[in-house]
């Protein structure tokens, strides 16, 4: 005599095949999943730890380094420079006279930027060396000039040596790299406002 599966003993035995072959089936997607998971894993961290090394950026390092580089600089071109407490240099060739420019005064000049390997970067001179002056609001502009500038009086003329901590710090902006210490040289005040 033969026995035959009831309906329900089917079931069983289906749904139990269904939940292996399930079983089966999403171990294995995880298995492919990991594989890649792993890997990206991996590379995010090495991007986290690179990230991480970036901020290790020392901006007291950077200024003696700056410093450094200022003071051989004024070695190296004979320079009568004064620093400020800032660190900012400056060279005033004519004081000008009547008044000093405030953090909220218009100033109009005549400068010539460059980097410390002679490289300009800016200038309001042409080829021929006459002068388009820019009229500027102090406040708007770099900190080295917000301190340097005042330094001088209606009609001075000078040099600045910006650290810079005090220019553009780790930006690079133009064809000026992050951390350039910058000089403006030729640099004349016109007027105040």
């Amino acid at each position: 005599m033969r026995t035959s599966c009831s309906d329900r003993d089917a079931n069983d035995y289906f749904f139990s095949f269904l939940r292996l072959n399930i079983g089966l089936i999403l171990q294995a997607i995880t298995n492919r999943l990991m594989r890649i998971f792993i890997p990206v894993l991996f590379v995010l961290s090495l991007c986290i730890i690179s990230c991480d090394e970036e901020e290790a950026f020392d901006p007291e390092q950077q200024a003696a380094t700056d410093r450094e580089l200022i003071l051989d600089y004024i070695r190296e071109n004979n320079l009568n420079a004064q620093e400020d407490s800032s660190g900012v240099f400056y060279v005033i060739d004519s004081p000008g006279s009547i008044s000093r420019p405030e953090i909220t005064s218009t100033v109009t000049i005549n400068y010539r930027g460059i980097l410390l390997n002679g490289e300009e970067f800016d200038s309001t001179y042409d080829e021929d060396g006459v002068g388009t002056p820019i009229a500027l609001l102090l406040a708007s502009t770099i900190q080295g000039w917000q301190i340097g500038i005042p330094k001088f009086k209606k009609g001075g003329k000078g040099m600045l040596l910006i650290p810079s901590g005090y220019a553009y710090g780790r930006t690079a902006r133009g064809n000026i790299p992050s951390n350039s210490v910058l000089v403006f040289e030729g640099l004349e005040l016109i007027d105040i406002d």
